[in-house]
């Protein structure tokens, strides 16, 4: 089973766990998906319980930081690999000119 989202299917970029290239199985592709939704989910449940405007406030900017810094890892890495790659420990593989020039001949 190859699970991706669409840019991965469209670019032909697959993941694999780091320590071997074989697909991460279910519960690293779970855990590829809660370590970046987990700050968004706790900033709108707690944005949802209506405490004083100020805990609303605190409570995205540390979602937004958290996001960020998720995500912006992938500029800074050498090998584009997110902070939840790394938590996870996956790597993105990208296909090289070679192998797309194989697979469309």
């Amino acid at each position: 089973i190859v699970l991706a989202d669409i840019g991965k299917l469209v670019g032909g970029i697959r993941v694999f766990v780091s320590s071997g290239l074989v697909p991460p199985g279910w519960a690293r592709s779970l855990a590829l998906w809660w370590v970046p939704g987990v700050p968004g989910l706790v900033a709108s449940l707690v944005v949802g319980l209506d405490p004083a405007t100020v805990v609303k406030q605190v409570v995205a900017a540390a979602a937004l930081i958290a996001w960020l810094m998720i995500y912006g890892s992938i500029v800074t890495d050498p090998d584009r690999r997110g902070l939840h790659d790394r938590i996870v420990g996956t790597l993105v593989v990208r296909p090289t000119a070679a192998a797309v020039t194989s697979r469309e001949a």
